[in-house]
């Protein structure tokens, strides 16, 4: 399709030019936005990510400096435990200490490991000095 104005033929080219100069800045626009986009996305993913680890530690600490919190886990664990698995009251009892003893072995494995790892890694600081 020829188009025809009444400026003439240059004039229309350079319409066409501008209009190509125009669609080219508008492109680059676009794109600048999506990748502002695409970044501060990845700035709202790295912010939830924080989050969750703040959030993690902030139980794991809450768990060091208040110990009764983790008791009381292990206390009503152990309420559920003994009451699905018991079908009497006898029953119940002895799941509720299978239950203790098994948090009693593990708490120790738990403790044995941390103390090795605490003083290998004093070791390894007084050995490097």
């Amino acid at each position: 399709m020829i188009k025809l104005s009444l400026l003439g033929d240059s004039f229309d080219n350079f319409l066409t030019t501008i209009d190509y100069i125009i669609q080219i800045i508008l492109s680059f626009l676009s794109g600048l936005e999506g990748i502002i986009t695409g970044i501060f996305n990845l700035f709202n993913i790295f912010v939830s990510f924080l989050y969750y680890i703040y959030l993690f530690l902030a139980v794991v600490v809450e768990f060091l400096i208040n110990p009764s919190c983790l008791l009381l886990i292990l206390l009503g664990s152990s309420f559920y435990y003994a009451a699905f698995l018991a079908e009497t009251r006898k029953d119940m009892l002895i799941k509720f200490g299978v239950f203790w003893k098994y948090v009693g072995e593990t708490s120790a494995k738990i403790l044995m490991s941390a103390y090795t790892i605490v003083t290998k890694f004093i070791t390894g600081i007084i050995d490097m000095i």
